[in-house]
C-alpha cells in the first residue's frame, strides 16, 4: 500500500492535495502521534471537501510485532504502523494476513486497532497470547471431530454386527453407551463453538 507521512503542519493541506492528485485516493496518510492532532488538521479549510471526505488518515506510531502471511506461512517483523501498511500488498488480500502483537498493554492495543478502523482496513489483529489460545482451541475442536468420526464408525460396526439372542442385550448396551458418548460430545461441541 502507498503510505505518506505528513510531518509539517504548515504544508499539511498542500501535501494532501498534491499526493492525491499524483497517486489517487488509495494513498494512506499518517501523522506523527505526538506532534500533530488529526482533528485540528482536518479542520483546515484549504483542503478540497471531496478530498477531505475520501481521505484515509491515521496516527503513525511505533510498535513491534509480526505480520503473518497465512497463505505462505511466513512472517515479517514490523516496527510501526507505516511498516505494516507498506508490507500489505493491497486491500483485496487482507484475509491472507494476520498482525501478531506481543503481549502489550490494552491502551496501546486499542490504539493500534483504532488506526486500522480509521483507515477502513479490516485486518486480523491478535496478541501472541490470544494466538496461543486460538491454537489450543483449534487443536481441541479438531480432536473432537476426529473422535466423533471414530465413534460413528464404531457405532456402524456394532449396528451391522449380527449376534444371536445372547449377544442382542450386549449389543443394545453398547449402542446405549455410544449414544451417551455422542450426547456428551455434542454438548462439548456446542460449548466449544461459543469460545474464540
Amino acid at each position: 500500500m502507498k503510505v505518506k507521512i505528513l510531518s509539517d503542519e504548515n504544508t499539511f493541506a498542500l501535501d494532501i492535495e498534491q499526493t492525491i492528485d499524483e497517486y489517487g485516493y488509495e494513498v494512506i496518510f499518517l501523522v506523527p502521534e505526538k506532534r500533530m492532532r488529526l482533528d485540528t488538521l482536518l479542520e483546515d479549510d484549504s483542503i478540497d471537501d471531496e478530498k477531505l471526505f475520501s481521505l484515509k488518515i491515521a496516527y503513525q506510531f511505533n510498535f513491534k510485532g509480526k505480520l503473518l502471511n497465512n497463505t505462505m506461512k511466513e512472517s515479517q517483523e514490523i516496527t510501526s504502523l507505516k511498516d505494516v501498511l507498506e508490507k500489505l500488498p493491497d486491500r483485496h488480500s487482507l484475509n491472507n494476513y494476520r498482525l501478531i502483537l506481543p503481549s502489550i498493554d490494552k491502551v496501546k492495543y486499542a490504539k493500534i486497532i483504532q488506526q486500522f478502523i480509521y483507515l477502513g482496513i479490516n485486518l486480523d489483529i491478535v496478541t501472541e497470547e490470544e494466538l496461543k489460545y486460538m491454537t489450543i482451541y483449534d487443536n481441541y475442536t479438531r480432536e473432537i471431530e476426529n473422535l466423533n468420526k471414530k465413534i460413528l464408525k464404531f457405532k456402524k460396526r456394532i449396528e451391522e454386527y449380527h449376534s444371536g439372542s445372547e449377544g442382542a442385550e450386549t449389543k443394545e448396551k453398547l449402542l446405549g453407551r455410544i449414544s451417551n458418548i455422542q450426547n456428551i460430545s455434542a454438548k462439548q461441541k456446542r460449548g466449544s463453538s461459543k469460545s474464540p
